[in-house]
């Protein structure tokens, strides 16, 4: 049977137990956990020593703490503690998973040949919650799906939402399509990373078990630290960026047009032309419809915030 490794950055204690106590309650125990302490001040392995019996754990504590300078980074060096396992389930430490989530894995991968399943992306379905794990939102995906079915969920319809735990994918091609995308504070890198490993084979939806993500305040998405906030528009703009390059191999379509004029329409601050200039140049005549459609949505937020001023006064008197 193929092999599993779960993989946690860990960093802080504050929901390590459950999440460990609901991989220790999987029905199926084919698989590792690597844990990787971002020399937390936390005494995480003292938690990880009571799921040692439970469970195969290899954890190790690091001297530095780089998730705060590189979180991307963090995470690749713990995904690089893992050894011959040919699957990666990057997980975090406050999130929780049905018992049936690795059963379900295996289920699904034993539904395609090796050669066919290494370069799909497998995805559970995602349930988010509050802090006390109470539902929130679900975000349920086909049991095959293609990275079109990704963008236009994601960009246009905006019923799909990734937080990066509810997604298995190989390790072989995860080295060979360089790793990471890495944006700072990895915003959006969950993103763009899983649409560049599912974009040659598409995506398998695991129909047994459930990831919840937690919205518990303590991640980078629900931060209410000013520092890390301030810096989310600009670090959008570049996710942004990288969706627009990423989005050329279907250039002339009306998926394309569609597709960038929606993206363009998101963006914290609309990009300097400059930025356009570097995926499309001046020769190609989609420059000139994404200059022009920067000048329309510019035009449309001001007219936008004018309305909301004058209904705001209107109230006032």
């Amino acid at each position: 049977m193929d092999k599993l490794a779960i993989v946690i950055p860990v960093f802080k204690d504050i929901y390590l137990h459950q999440t460990l106590e609901s991989i220790s309650n999987q029905t199926c125990k084919d698989f590792t956990l690597y844990i990787g302490d971002d020399s937390s001040p936390d005494n995480i392995k003292s938690i990880v020593n009571l799921y040692c019996n439970r469970i195969s754990i290899i954890y190790k504590r690091f001297d530095d703490n780089l998730g705060g300078i590189d979180l991307v980074a963090h995470w690749e060096r713990c995904i690089d503690m893992t050894q011959d396992e040919e699957w990666i389930w990057l997980f975090s430490d406050d999130d929780v998973m049905s018992d049936k989530c690795v059963e379900g894995f295996y289920k699904s991968l034993s539904k395609y040949e090796k050669k066919t399943a290494i370069n799909k992306v497998f995805r559970f379905n995602l349930s988010v919650t509050d802090a006390d794990l109470n539902l929130l939102q679900r975000y349920v995906t086909p049991q095959d799906f293609s990275v079109e079915y990704f963008l236009e969920s994601y960009f246009i319809n905006h019923n799909l939402r990734n937080k990066a735990v509810e997604f298995i994918f190989s390790k072989k091609a995860y080295n060979e399509n360089g790793r990471f995308v890495n944006f700072p504070l990895a915003w959006g890198s969950d993103t763009a990373s899983m649409l560049k490993l599912g974009q040659s084979a598409g995506f398998v939806t695991i129909d047994k078990g459930d990831v919840f993500w937690r919205d518990s305040g303590y991640n980078v998405s629900s931060s209410s630290d000013n520092n890390i906030n301030n810096q989310k528009p600009y670090i959008t703009n570049l996710f942004l960026l990288w969706v627009i390059d990423f989005i050329k191999v279907y250039k002339g379509s009306k998926f394309h047009k569609k597709l960038i004029y929606h993206i363009l329409y998101i963006f914290p601050s609309l990009p300097p032309l400059n930025n356009v200039k570097e995926i499309y140049t001046e020769k190609d005549k989609l420059y000139y419809k994404i200059l022009g459609w920067i000048v329309f949505i510019k035009i449309k937020r001001m007219l936008r915030v004018h309305k909301i001023k004058m209904m705001l006064q209107n109230l006032i008197k």
